[in-house]
C-alpha cells in the first residue's frame, strides 16, 4: 500500500498509476485528498483528472484539528477548513480561541 500521495496534489493520479503499474505497489491510500474532494474517485474516472481548486493543498489544517483535544468528544470533527468553510471555519476559530492545535 502506498501512502503519503495527498502530498502530490495534481500528480497523485499519474504517479500513482505509474507505481501500481511497476508493481511497486498493488494499492494506493489517500487521506487529505478524501477530506478535500471526497468525490475524487468517481471524478478522476469520469474525466480523468482531478479537480484542482478541490486537491488538497496540505496546509494541515485538518490534522491541527484532529490533534486539537479541548473537546469534549476528546478531539474535533475533521475536515477541510480551506475547502468546506461553512463548516470547518467555526470549528478552526475555536480551536485557535481556546482549543490545543
Amino acid at each position: 500500500v502506498g501512502s503519503g500521495y495527498s502530498w502530490l496534489q495534481d500528480f497523485l493520479p499519474q504517479v500513482a498509476a505509474a507505481q501500481v503499474a511497476s508493481g511497486a505497489m498493488n494499492l494506493v491510500g489517500v487521506g487529505r485528498l478524501s477530506l478535500s474532494h471526497p468525490d475524487f474517485a468517481a471524478t478522476l474516472r469520469a474525466e480523468g483528472r482531478l479537480h484542482r481548486k478541490q486537491i488538497c493543498r496540505t496546509f494541515s489544517y485538518c490534522t491541527n484539528l484532529m490533534r486539537a483535544k479541548n473537546h469534549p468528544l476528546g478531539q474535533y470533527p475533521t475536515g477541510c477548513p480551506p475547502f468546506d468553510r461553512e463548516i470547518y471555519q467555526p470549528l478552526w476559530k475555536e480551536v485557535q480561541e481556546g482549543g490545543t492545535p
